[in-house]
Protein backbone atom coordinates (compact mmCIF):
# COMPACT_ATOMS: atom_id res chain seq x y z
CA UNK A 1 0.00 0.00 0.00
CA UNK A 2 1.02 3.24 -0.99
CA UNK A 3 2.37 5.92 1.74
CA UNK A 4 0.61 8.62 0.25
CA UNK A 5 -2.97 6.02 0.32
CA UNK A 6 -2.16 5.21 3.73
CA UNK A 7 -1.57 9.07 4.50
CA UNK A 8 -5.16 9.63 3.28
CA UNK A 9 -6.56 7.01 4.94
CA UNK A 10 -5.08 7.31 8.51
CA UNK A 11 -7.33 9.97 9.33
CA UNK A 12 -10.61 8.02 8.52
CA UNK A 13 -9.84 5.02 10.50
CA UNK A 14 -8.74 7.64 13.57
CA UNK A 15 -11.74 9.01 13.30
CA UNK A 16 -13.81 6.12 13.26
CA UNK A 17 -12.07 4.12 15.74
CA UNK A 18 -13.12 5.77 18.90
CA UNK A 19 -16.44 6.31 18.06
CA UNK A 20 -16.82 2.41 17.69
CA UNK A 21 -15.16 1.61 20.62
CA UNK A 22 -17.33 4.32 22.93
CA UNK A 23 -20.21 2.54 21.18
CA UNK A 24 -19.40 -0.83 22.98
CA UNK A 25 -17.91 0.15 25.50
CA UNK A 26 -20.67 0.50 29.06
CA UNK A 27 -20.88 3.75 30.61
CA UNK A 28 -20.74 5.65 27.50
CA UNK A 29 -23.73 7.33 27.05
CA UNK A 30 -26.87 5.81 28.49
CA UNK A 31 -26.06 2.97 30.99
CA UNK A 32 -26.85 -0.74 30.75
CA UNK A 33 -30.18 0.10 32.57
CA UNK A 34 -30.96 3.30 29.63
CA UNK A 35 -30.54 5.61 32.38
CA UNK A 36 -28.78 8.52 30.88
CA UNK A 37 -25.48 9.40 32.40
CA UNK A 38 -25.28 12.31 35.18
CA UNK A 39 -23.53 14.46 33.19
CA UNK A 40 -25.46 15.35 30.02
CA UNK A 41 -23.58 15.07 26.94
CA UNK A 42 -23.28 18.49 24.79
CA UNK A 43 -20.94 19.12 21.96
CA UNK A 44 -19.22 21.86 22.02
CA UNK A 45 -19.78 24.99 19.49
CA UNK A 46 -17.56 23.81 16.74
CA UNK A 47 -15.19 25.41 14.76
CA UNK A 48 -15.83 26.83 11.33
CA UNK A 49 -12.16 26.70 10.45
CA UNK A 50 -11.29 23.49 11.37
CA UNK A 51 -14.24 21.16 12.53
CA UNK A 52 -13.26 18.45 14.89
CA UNK A 53 -16.54 16.60 14.93
CA UNK A 54 -17.20 13.97 17.61
CA UNK A 55 -15.57 16.03 20.44
CA UNK A 56 -17.71 16.09 23.25
CA UNK A 57 -17.05 18.14 26.30
CA UNK A 58 -18.38 15.30 28.76
CA UNK A 59 -17.39 12.06 27.25
CA UNK A 60 -14.06 11.72 26.28
CA UNK A 61 -13.04 9.56 23.88
CA UNK A 62 -10.15 6.69 24.36
CA UNK A 63 -7.31 7.96 22.78
CA UNK A 64 -5.43 10.52 23.19
CA UNK A 65 -7.64 14.35 22.11
CA UNK A 66 -6.09 16.63 20.21
CA UNK A 67 -7.83 19.86 19.99
CA UNK A 68 -8.75 21.46 16.19
CA UNK A 69 -7.03 24.71 14.92
CA UNK A 70 -8.04 27.82 16.84
CA UNK A 71 -11.43 28.76 16.04
CA UNK A 72 -11.26 32.06 13.79
CA UNK A 73 -14.06 33.47 15.94
CA UNK A 74 -13.03 33.05 19.20
CA UNK A 75 -9.66 31.65 20.28
CA UNK A 76 -9.19 29.80 23.29
CA UNK A 77 -5.87 28.99 23.55
CA UNK A 78 -4.76 25.47 24.54
CA UNK A 79 -8.78 24.31 24.97
CA UNK A 80 -9.24 21.08 24.36
CA UNK A 81 -13.11 20.63 24.48
CA UNK A 82 -12.52 16.64 25.47
CA UNK A 83 -10.79 17.63 28.49
CA UNK A 84 -13.83 17.24 31.24
CA UNK A 85 -16.35 15.31 33.06
CA UNK A 86 -14.61 12.08 33.61
CA UNK A 87 -16.64 9.80 35.76
CA UNK A 88 -18.85 7.82 33.14
CA UNK A 89 -16.10 7.23 31.13
CA UNK A 90 -13.93 3.74 30.95
CA UNK A 91 -10.56 5.94 30.29
CA UNK A 92 -10.58 9.29 32.12
CA UNK A 93 -9.64 12.24 30.17
CA UNK A 94 -7.30 14.49 32.34
CA UNK A 95 -4.94 17.56 30.97
CA UNK A 96 -1.28 18.63 31.80
CA UNK A 97 -0.76 22.28 32.05
CA UNK A 98 2.67 23.93 31.01
CA UNK A 99 2.41 27.09 32.42
CA UNK A 100 4.55 29.56 30.80
CA UNK A 101 5.68 31.60 34.39
CA UNK A 102 6.01 28.78 36.72
CA UNK A 103 5.43 25.08 35.58
CA UNK A 104 3.26 22.62 36.85
CA UNK A 105 3.90 19.33 35.99
CA UNK A 106 1.13 17.51 35.86
CA UNK A 107 -1.28 19.49 37.26
CA UNK A 108 -4.76 18.60 35.98
CA UNK A 109 -6.04 21.76 33.45
CA UNK A 110 -9.11 22.09 36.33
CA UNK A 111 -6.56 23.25 38.79
CA UNK A 112 -6.00 27.27 38.28
CA UNK A 113 -2.95 28.64 39.29
CA UNK A 114 -1.29 31.96 39.22
CA UNK A 115 0.11 32.04 35.54
CA UNK A 116 -0.92 31.31 32.11
CA UNK A 117 -1.67 28.25 31.49
CA UNK A 118 -1.59 26.21 28.22
CA UNK A 119 -3.40 22.88 27.98
CA UNK A 120 -2.02 19.25 26.49
CA UNK A 121 -4.78 16.67 26.98
CA UNK A 122 -3.69 13.36 27.45
CA UNK A 123 -5.22 10.31 28.19
CA UNK A 124 -4.37 9.22 31.95
CA UNK A 125 -7.03 7.03 33.28
CA UNK A 126 -7.11 4.36 35.39
CA UNK A 127 -6.63 1.40 32.81
CA UNK A 128 -3.72 3.33 31.02
CA UNK A 129 -0.21 2.81 32.47
CA UNK A 130 0.20 5.48 35.10
CA UNK A 131 3.78 6.89 34.88
CA UNK A 132 5.12 10.51 35.26
CA UNK A 133 6.37 13.02 32.61
CA UNK A 134 9.63 11.26 32.40
CA UNK A 135 7.98 7.89 31.89
CA UNK A 136 8.65 6.60 35.52
CA UNK A 137 6.01 4.37 37.04
CA UNK A 138 3.69 6.85 39.47
CA UNK A 139 4.05 6.38 43.03
CA UNK A 140 1.16 4.36 44.44
CA UNK A 141 -1.30 6.88 46.48
CA UNK A 142 -1.27 4.22 48.76
CA UNK A 143 1.92 4.76 49.92
CA UNK A 144 2.00 7.93 51.06
CA UNK A 145 1.73 9.28 54.12
CA UNK A 146 -1.65 9.35 55.47
CA UNK A 147 -3.73 10.32 52.78
CA UNK A 148 -6.73 12.03 52.24
CA UNK A 149 -8.74 11.29 49.45
CA UNK A 150 -11.05 14.43 47.82
CA UNK A 151 -12.99 14.88 44.90
CA UNK A 152 -13.10 18.47 44.62
CA UNK A 153 -14.39 21.34 42.72
CA UNK A 154 -11.75 23.07 40.88
CA UNK A 155 -12.79 26.59 42.57
CA UNK A 156 -11.18 25.17 45.56
CA UNK A 157 -7.70 23.72 44.29
CA UNK A 158 -6.05 26.68 45.46
CA UNK A 159 -7.71 26.30 49.46
CA UNK A 160 -6.13 22.36 48.66
CA UNK A 161 -2.82 23.55 47.93
CA UNK A 162 -2.13 25.61 50.77
CA UNK A 163 -4.20 23.70 53.21
CA UNK A 164 -2.40 20.41 51.81
CA UNK A 165 0.90 21.96 52.27
CA UNK A 166 0.22 22.99 55.90
CA UNK A 167 -1.23 19.58 57.21
CA UNK A 168 1.80 17.56 54.54
CA UNK A 169 4.22 20.02 57.31
CA UNK A 170 2.31 19.74 60.37
CA UNK A 171 3.33 17.69 63.54
CA UNK A 172 1.16 14.78 62.12
CA UNK A 173 1.37 14.92 58.45
CA UNK A 174 -1.91 14.27 55.87
CA UNK A 175 -1.28 13.96 52.36
CA UNK A 176 -4.33 15.37 50.29
CA UNK A 177 -4.81 13.47 47.21
CA UNK A 178 -7.26 14.83 45.17
CA UNK A 179 -9.33 15.01 41.50
CA UNK A 180 -11.12 17.83 40.15
CA UNK A 181 -14.33 17.99 38.75
CA UNK A 182 -17.45 19.28 38.81
CA UNK A 183 -19.86 19.58 42.12
CA UNK A 184 -22.63 17.70 40.34
CA UNK A 185 -20.43 14.86 39.55
CA UNK A 186 -18.90 14.36 42.98
CA UNK A 187 -22.51 14.70 44.92
CA UNK A 188 -23.36 11.95 41.81
CA UNK A 189 -20.52 10.16 43.42
CA UNK A 190 -20.68 10.51 46.86
CA UNK A 191 -24.65 9.83 46.73
CA UNK A 192 -24.22 6.73 44.71
CA UNK A 193 -20.70 5.71 45.26
CA UNK A 194 -20.21 4.24 42.48
CA UNK A 195 -19.28 0.32 44.11
CA UNK A 196 -17.70 2.04 46.97
CA UNK A 197 -14.77 3.26 44.47
CA UNK A 198 -15.66 6.25 42.85
CA UNK A 199 -12.28 7.56 42.40
CA UNK A 200 -10.58 5.79 39.27
CA UNK A 201 -8.62 8.57 37.74
CA UNK A 202 -5.42 9.79 38.81
CA UNK A 203 -5.04 12.42 41.04
CA UNK A 204 -2.52 14.61 42.27
CA UNK A 205 -1.09 14.99 45.83
CA UNK A 206 0.80 16.94 47.75
CA UNK A 207 4.66 16.38 47.98
CA UNK A 208 6.59 16.09 51.05
CA UNK A 209 8.99 18.73 50.09
CA UNK A 210 8.74 21.25 52.93
CA UNK A 211 10.17 23.56 49.72
CA UNK A 212 7.12 23.69 47.83
CA UNK A 213 5.12 26.64 46.84
CA UNK A 214 1.12 25.73 46.66
CA UNK A 215 1.40 28.74 44.05
CA UNK A 216 4.11 27.81 42.16
CA UNK A 217 5.62 24.48 42.50
CA UNK A 218 4.64 21.59 40.56
CA UNK A 219 1.59 19.05 41.21
CA UNK A 220 2.73 15.69 41.04
CA UNK A 221 0.18 12.39 40.50
CA UNK A 222 0.10 9.37 42.36
CA UNK A 223 -1.47 6.20 40.72
CA UNK A 224 -4.87 4.29 42.26
CA UNK A 225 -5.17 1.12 42.80
CA UNK A 226 -6.84 -1.01 39.92
CA UNK A 227 -10.24 -0.48 41.13
CA UNK A 228 -10.16 2.60 42.26
CA UNK A 229 -10.49 4.25 45.80
CA UNK A 230 -12.95 5.40 47.82
CA UNK A 231 -13.73 9.38 48.62
CA UNK A 232 -13.65 10.46 52.02
CA UNK A 233 -14.39 14.47 51.30
CA UNK A 234 -16.38 15.41 48.31
CA UNK A 235 -16.19 19.42 47.82
CA UNK A 236 -19.05 20.67 45.91
CA UNK A 237 -19.88 24.83 45.77
CA UNK A 238 -23.45 23.95 45.72
CA UNK A 239 -26.56 22.14 47.36
CA UNK A 240 -26.35 19.03 47.11
CA UNK A 241 -30.19 19.68 46.06
CA UNK A 242 -29.54 21.76 43.24
CA UNK A 243 -27.69 18.54 41.59
CA UNK A 244 -30.23 15.83 42.56
CA UNK A 245 -33.58 14.99 44.03
CA UNK A 246 -32.56 11.81 45.95
CA UNK A 247 -31.65 11.80 49.05
CA UNK A 248 -28.18 11.54 50.53
CA UNK A 249 -27.10 8.35 52.03
CA UNK A 250 -28.09 7.95 55.83
CA UNK A 251 -24.39 8.20 56.97
CA UNK A 252 -23.32 11.13 54.25
CA UNK A 253 -23.37 14.90 55.65
CA UNK A 254 -23.07 18.18 54.23
CA UNK A 255 -20.79 20.40 56.04
CA UNK A 256 -21.70 23.84 55.26
CA UNK A 257 -18.74 25.93 54.67
CA UNK A 258 -17.62 29.24 53.12
CA UNK A 259 -18.94 31.64 50.41
CA UNK A 260 -17.93 31.08 47.24
CA UNK A 261 -19.06 34.36 44.52
CA UNK A 262 -19.96 33.73 41.15
CA UNK A 263 -20.01 37.01 38.54
CA UNK A 264 -20.21 37.33 34.61
CA UNK A 265 -17.08 38.88 33.64
CA UNK A 266 -16.04 40.77 29.99
CA UNK A 267 -12.76 42.14 29.08
CA UNK A 268 -10.80 44.81 31.01
CA UNK A 269 -11.37 47.08 27.66
CA UNK A 270 -15.83 46.40 27.46
CA UNK A 271 -17.73 48.68 27.66
CA UNK A 272 -20.56 47.25 30.21
CA UNK A 273 -20.85 48.04 33.58
CA UNK A 274 -23.59 45.90 34.75
CA UNK A 275 -25.99 42.91 34.45
CA UNK A 276 -29.59 41.94 34.87
CA UNK A 277 -30.67 38.21 36.06
CA UNK A 278 -33.07 38.91 33.75
CA UNK A 279 -31.02 39.90 31.09
CA UNK A 280 -28.51 36.99 32.04
CA UNK A 281 -31.37 34.49 31.14
CA UNK A 282 -31.93 35.94 27.96
CA UNK A 283 -28.66 36.14 26.94
CA UNK A 284 -28.20 32.19 27.75
CA UNK A 285 -30.82 30.89 27.18
CA UNK A 286 -31.68 32.34 23.35
CA UNK A 287 -28.61 33.70 22.30
CA UNK A 288 -29.05 36.37 19.64
CA UNK A 289 -32.62 36.27 19.00
CA UNK A 290 -32.70 37.86 22.40
CA UNK A 291 -30.93 41.21 21.20
CA UNK A 292 -29.65 41.82 24.68
CA UNK A 293 -26.85 44.22 23.46
CA UNK A 294 -23.77 43.73 23.22
CA UNK A 295 -23.67 40.14 23.44
CA UNK A 296 -25.96 39.06 20.77
CA UNK A 297 -23.54 35.92 19.62
CA UNK A 298 -23.27 33.03 21.57
CA UNK A 299 -19.72 32.49 19.90
CA UNK A 300 -18.66 34.68 22.46
CA UNK A 301 -20.24 33.11 25.43
CA UNK A 302 -17.47 31.86 27.71
CA UNK A 303 -19.73 29.22 30.24
CA UNK A 304 -18.57 25.66 31.94
CA UNK A 305 -20.00 22.02 31.77
CA UNK A 306 -23.47 21.25 32.93
CA UNK A 307 -22.19 19.37 36.33
CA UNK A 308 -19.95 22.36 37.07
CA UNK A 309 -20.74 24.40 40.28
CA UNK A 310 -20.92 27.68 39.20
CA UNK A 311 -23.12 27.31 36.21
CA UNK A 312 -25.49 25.28 38.42
CA UNK A 313 -25.64 27.85 40.95
CA UNK A 314 -25.87 30.78 38.45
CA UNK A 315 -29.11 29.09 36.59
CA UNK A 316 -30.52 28.67 39.43
CA UNK A 317 -30.25 32.34 40.28
CA UNK A 318 -31.18 33.25 36.69
CA UNK A 319 -33.82 30.57 36.34
CA UNK A 320 -31.82 28.22 33.74
CA UNK A 321 -31.38 24.39 33.41
CA UNK A 322 -27.72 24.48 32.97
CA UNK A 323 -28.26 21.84 30.85
CA UNK A 324 -30.06 24.62 28.07
CA UNK A 325 -27.02 26.94 28.52
CA UNK A 326 -25.88 28.58 25.18
CA UNK A 327 -22.29 28.94 24.07
CA UNK A 328 -18.75 27.63 24.67
CA UNK A 329 -18.68 24.61 27.26
CA UNK A 330 -15.29 25.19 28.91
CA UNK A 331 -14.28 22.89 31.92
CA UNK A 332 -11.31 24.40 33.42
CA UNK A 333 -12.13 27.74 35.48
CA UNK A 334 -9.09 29.17 34.02
CA UNK A 335 -9.62 28.96 30.61
CA UNK A 336 -12.90 30.15 31.01
CA UNK A 337 -10.73 33.57 31.95
CA UNK A 338 -8.45 33.37 29.12
CA UNK A 339 -11.19 32.61 26.53
CA UNK A 340 -12.36 35.98 27.48
CA UNK A 341 -9.47 37.81 28.20
CA UNK A 342 -7.88 36.65 24.96
CA UNK A 343 -11.45 37.11 22.48
CA UNK A 344 -11.04 38.69 19.03
CA UNK A 345 -14.51 40.82 19.45
CA UNK A 346 -14.39 42.34 23.51
CA UNK A 347 -17.58 43.91 23.00
CA UNK A 348 -19.89 41.10 22.04
CA UNK A 349 -17.71 38.44 24.68
CA UNK A 350 -19.30 37.64 27.95
CA UNK A 351 -18.02 34.20 30.70
CA UNK A 352 -18.49 33.07 34.25
CA UNK A 353 -16.61 32.27 37.33
CA UNK A 354 -16.16 31.94 40.39
CA UNK A 355 -14.36 34.46 42.50
CA UNK A 356 -11.31 32.79 43.70
CA UNK A 357 -10.44 32.29 39.77
CA UNK A 358 -11.45 36.19 39.23
CA UNK A 359 -9.43 37.47 42.03
CA UNK A 360 -6.06 36.45 41.06
CA UNK A 361 -3.32 39.67 39.77
CA UNK A 362 -3.45 38.67 36.52
CA UNK A 363 -7.21 38.27 35.96
CA UNK A 364 -8.37 41.01 37.62
CA UNK A 365 -6.20 42.88 35.15
CA UNK A 366 -7.49 41.56 32.22
CA UNK A 367 -11.15 40.97 33.25
CA UNK A 368 -13.49 43.46 34.40
CA UNK A 369 -15.96 42.06 36.82
CA UNK A 370 -20.17 42.99 35.91
CA UNK A 371 -22.42 44.45 38.61
CA UNK A 372 -25.65 42.28 39.24
CA UNK A 373 -28.84 43.22 39.48
CA UNK A 374 -31.05 40.51 41.01
CA UNK A 375 -34.62 40.55 40.65
CA UNK A 376 -36.42 42.96 42.73
CA UNK A 377 -33.15 44.48 42.95
CA UNK A 378 -33.59 48.46 42.45
CA UNK A 379 -29.83 48.30 41.60
CA UNK A 380 -27.16 46.31 40.05
CA UNK A 381 -23.76 45.86 42.43
CA UNK A 382 -20.43 44.65 42.41
CA UNK A 383 -19.28 41.54 44.31
CA UNK A 384 -16.59 43.87 46.44
CA UNK A 385 -17.57 47.30 47.49
CA UNK A 386 -15.43 48.70 44.53
CA UNK A 387 -13.88 47.76 41.26
CA UNK A 388 -10.55 47.42 43.01
CA UNK A 389 -11.01 45.75 46.29
CA UNK A 390 -11.23 42.18 48.13
CA UNK A 391 -13.84 42.87 50.77
CA UNK A 392 -16.88 40.99 49.23
CA UNK A 393 -18.30 43.29 51.64
CA UNK A 394 -21.79 43.50 48.95
CA UNK A 395 -21.82 39.96 49.03
CA UNK A 396 -21.79 39.67 52.99
CA UNK A 397 -24.69 42.48 53.57
CA UNK A 398 -26.73 40.61 51.10
CA UNK A 399 -26.42 43.44 48.28
CA UNK A 400 -25.10 40.69 45.39
CA UNK A 401 -26.73 37.88 45.25
CA UNK A 402 -24.92 35.65 43.14
CA UNK A 403 -23.21 33.68 45.76
CA UNK A 404 -22.95 29.52 46.83
CA UNK A 405 -21.81 28.02 49.96
CA UNK A 406 -19.11 25.39 49.82
CA UNK A 407 -19.99 22.36 50.94
CA UNK A 408 -17.79 19.14 52.60
CA UNK A 409 -19.44 15.79 52.29
CA UNK A 410 -18.53 12.85 54.58
CA UNK A 411 -19.24 9.56 56.22
CA UNK A 412 -20.20 10.08 59.58
CA UNK A 413 -21.36 8.83 63.34
CA UNK A 414 -23.24 10.35 65.27
CA UNK A 415 -22.05 11.17 68.88
CA UNK A 416 -23.81 10.71 72.17
CA UNK A 417 -25.16 14.15 71.88
CA UNK A 418 -26.19 13.75 68.60
CA UNK A 419 -23.90 15.61 66.66
CA UNK A 420 -22.50 14.06 63.13
CA UNK A 421 -19.16 13.72 63.14
CA UNK A 422 -16.75 12.56 60.74
CA UNK A 423 -15.58 8.73 60.79
CA UNK A 424 -12.43 9.69 59.33
CA UNK A 425 -10.29 11.79 62.04
CA UNK A 426 -8.40 13.19 59.57
CA UNK A 427 -11.47 14.11 57.25
CA UNK A 428 -12.66 16.33 60.55
CA UNK A 429 -9.94 18.07 60.75
CA UNK A 430 -9.66 19.37 57.65
CA UNK A 431 -13.29 20.46 57.82
CA UNK A 432 -13.04 21.95 61.18
CA UNK A 433 -10.41 23.71 59.55
CA UNK A 434 -12.54 25.56 56.68
CA UNK A 435 -15.43 25.72 58.70
CA UNK A 436 -13.40 27.65 61.54
CA UNK A 437 -14.38 24.94 64.23
CA UNK A 438 -11.93 24.28 67.38
CA UNK A 439 -9.60 21.17 66.46
CA UNK A 440 -6.85 20.61 68.77
CA UNK A 441 -5.12 19.24 66.01
CA UNK A 442 -4.78 22.41 63.82
CA UNK A 443 -1.12 22.89 62.64
CA UNK A 444 1.17 25.31 64.57
CA UNK A 445 0.72 28.61 62.45
CA UNK A 446 -2.03 27.93 60.53
CA UNK A 447 -4.95 30.77 60.45
CA UNK A 448 -8.23 29.05 59.09
CA UNK A 449 -10.21 32.72 58.68
CA UNK A 450 -6.98 34.10 56.93
CA UNK A 451 -6.50 31.20 54.55
CA UNK A 452 -9.97 31.04 53.40
CA UNK A 453 -9.59 34.61 53.38
CA UNK A 454 -7.26 34.97 50.89
CA UNK A 455 -8.06 32.61 48.39
CA UNK A 456 -11.10 34.77 47.41
CA UNK A 457 -13.46 32.92 49.45
CA UNK A 458 -15.45 34.36 52.76
CA UNK A 459 -15.83 32.69 55.84
CA UNK A 460 -19.13 32.23 57.83
CA UNK A 461 -18.03 33.78 60.47
CA UNK A 462 -17.79 37.32 57.95
CA UNK A 463 -21.58 36.54 56.82
CA UNK A 464 -24.15 38.11 57.78
CA UNK A 465 -26.75 36.83 55.41
CA UNK A 466 -27.36 33.23 54.45
CA UNK A 467 -29.51 31.19 52.49
CA UNK A 468 -31.17 27.71 52.24
CA UNK A 469 -31.28 26.33 48.90
CA UNK A 470 -29.13 27.21 45.64
CA UNK A 471 -29.56 30.84 44.45
CA UNK A 472 -32.91 31.06 47.02
CA UNK A 473 -34.14 33.88 48.75
CA UNK A 474 -32.08 35.78 51.43
CA UNK A 475 -32.53 35.44 55.16
CA UNK A 476 -30.52 37.07 58.20
CA UNK A 477 -27.55 35.82 59.95
CA UNK A 478 -25.73 36.26 62.98
CA UNK A 479 -22.72 34.22 63.41
CA UNK A 480 -21.72 32.91 66.75
CA UNK A 481 -18.21 34.12 66.99
CA UNK A 482 -18.09 37.25 64.06
CA UNK A 483 -14.62 38.01 62.23
CA UNK A 484 -15.76 41.03 60.25
CA UNK A 485 -13.19 43.14 60.64
CA UNK A 486 -10.20 41.02 60.89
CA UNK A 487 -11.54 39.18 57.81
CA UNK A 488 -11.38 42.85 56.25
CA UNK A 489 -8.23 43.33 57.57
CA UNK A 490 -6.86 39.97 55.84
CA UNK A 491 -8.19 40.97 52.62
CA UNK A 492 -7.22 44.95 52.80
CA UNK A 493 -7.75 47.70 55.39
CA UNK A 494 -10.07 47.46 58.30
CA UNK A 495 -12.65 49.91 58.04
CA UNK A 496 -12.13 52.70 60.82
CA UNK A 497 -15.85 51.32 62.41
CA UNK A 498 -13.35 48.44 63.70
CA UNK A 499 -11.33 48.98 66.61
CA UNK A 500 -8.04 46.95 67.40
CA UNK A 501 -7.94 45.19 71.16
CA UNK A 502 -5.85 43.11 72.63
CA UNK A 503 -5.78 42.05 76.33
CA UNK A 504 -4.05 45.50 77.38
CA UNK A 505 -6.44 47.56 75.07
CA UNK A 506 -9.88 45.81 76.02
CA UNK A 507 -13.46 46.57 74.16
CA UNK A 508 -15.61 49.18 75.38
CA UNK A 509 -18.87 47.85 76.30
CA UNK A 510 -21.23 46.42 73.77
CA UNK A 511 -18.39 44.33 71.55
CA UNK A 512 -16.20 41.37 72.49
CA UNK A 513 -12.80 41.52 71.30
CA UNK A 514 -12.83 38.64 68.67
CA UNK A 515 -9.66 37.61 66.62
CA UNK A 516 -8.08 41.04 67.49
CA UNK A 517 -11.10 43.23 66.70
CA UNK A 518 -13.94 44.89 68.74
CA UNK A 519 -16.65 42.93 67.22
CA UNK A 520 -20.36 43.54 68.23
CA UNK A 521 -22.44 40.64 69.27
CA UNK A 522 -24.43 41.04 65.60
CA UNK A 523 -21.32 40.71 63.57
CA UNK A 524 -21.94 43.91 61.44
CA UNK A 525 -19.25 46.31 62.98
CA UNK A 526 -17.22 46.45 59.77
CA UNK A 527 -20.60 46.97 57.95
CA UNK A 528 -21.71 50.10 59.82
CA UNK A 529 -22.55 51.90 57.11
CA UNK A 530 -25.54 49.52 55.90
CA UNK A 531 -28.55 49.88 57.71
CA UNK A 532 -28.98 47.14 60.48
CA UNK A 533 -32.37 45.42 59.65
CA UNK A 534 -34.88 44.14 61.89
CA UNK A 535 -35.23 40.11 62.96
CA UNK A 536 -37.32 38.71 59.91
CA UNK A 537 -36.66 41.33 57.46
CA UNK A 538 -37.88 40.17 53.69
CA UNK A 539 -35.33 38.87 51.06
CA UNK A 540 -36.53 42.40 48.92
CA UNK A 541 -35.69 44.24 52.21
CA UNK A 542 -31.83 42.88 52.18
CA UNK A 543 -30.96 42.91 48.39
CA UNK A 544 -32.20 46.75 48.46
CA UNK A 545 -30.90 48.03 51.85
CA UNK A 546 -29.66 51.34 52.07
CA UNK A 547 -26.00 52.04 52.31
CA UNK A 548 -24.06 55.42 52.35
CA UNK A 549 -21.08 53.81 50.63
CA UNK A 550 -20.50 50.73 48.00
CA UNK A 551 -19.99 50.85 44.45
CA UNK A 552 -23.67 50.57 42.58
CA UNK A 553 -24.62 50.93 38.70
CA UNK A 554 -27.58 50.61 37.58
CA UNK A 555 -28.08 47.65 34.46
CA UNK A 556 -29.67 48.61 31.43
CA UNK A 557 -33.67 47.97 31.19
CA UNK A 558 -34.77 44.69 29.58
CA UNK A 559 -36.83 46.09 26.26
Amino acid sequence: MSSRLVSKIRPIFAYLLPLAIAAALPGCGNDSTGKADAAIDRPVVVDTANPNPGLDTAQPDIAADTAGAADSVSPVPGLDAAVADTVVDAVADTAVATDAASPEAGLDASQPDSGADTVVATDTGATADASSGDGAPLPACSSLVNPLYIMSGDTQVPVLKTLGRALRQGANPITLVWFATGSCTIIDALYNGYNGTPLKQIPSYIPSDATWDPSTGAVPTCALESAGHSVDIGIPIVFPEACTSNPAPADLVAFKGPVQSMLFVVPHTASPLAISSDQAFKIFSLGSAASVAPWTDENFYFIRTPTKGVEVSLGKLIGLDPTKWLGKQISASNDVATGVASSVAPEKTIGILGSETYDSTTNRANLKALAFQARGQTNGYLLDSTATAFDKRPVREGHYAPWAHVFYLTKVASTDAGVPTPVNANAKLFIDILTDAANPGIPSGLDPVALVAKKGLVPLCAMTVTRSTEGGPLSLFTPPDPCGCYFESQVGTAPASCVVCSTSNPCATGTTCRHGFCEADNGRTSLSDCSALASGASNADIINNTCTAGARFQSDPIL
